[in-house]
């Protein structure tokens, strides 16, 4: 019987750490309430708000898309999304489903919760990056699914 042991290169050790301290420090930052105290009375969540951010989690949105850059990669950064989408249009996609998005179902008051809290995220800032004047950002995906509107 060999009893020789093997030991992982130190190195492995420290990558390993180090990817699981990035996972968590992301899962803090996508999990943590909002908002944070520094915002000040800007972006003040009221009940509604409240409500459609407790859905946003229970449904799990952050796997998918990002608030602030904050999130999934599947979908797209929904900070200003109401600036981009009818609240008609917001209803179709929390009810039936978006170009990638799945059909949640959600009735009526859980949709208008979620589009309360999107409204205040949109509040916030600016989520996505904006082209200089008179510029395009060839690589940005418009609502309409086509590139640079063709």
């Amino acid at each position: 019987m060999n009893n020789h042991k093997q030991t992982v290169p130190q190195w492995v050790v420290w990558i390993f750490s180090f990817n699981v301290l990035c996972f968590f420090t992301q899962g803090f930052l996508v999990y943590s309430d909002f908002p944070t105290p520094e915002m000040g009375t800007k972006a003040q969540l009221n009940e509604l708000a409240y409500q459609g951010l407790n859905i946003w989690r229970r449904e799990n949105c952050q796997a998918c898309h990002k608030i602030h850059g904050f999130g999934g990669f599947l979908g797209p950064d929904l900070t200003n999304v109401t600036q981009r989408l009818s609240e008609n249009s917001l209803h179709y996609r929390l009810d039936q489903r978006g170009y990638l998005m799945p059909a949640f179902h959600l009735p009526q008051p859980e949709r208008l919760a979620v589009i309360e809290y999107l409204k205040i995220i949109n509040q916030t800032g600016q989520g996505t990056v904006k082209p200089v004047e008179g510029g395009e950002l060839p690589w940005y995906i418009y609502p309409t699914g086509k590139i640079n509107g063709q």
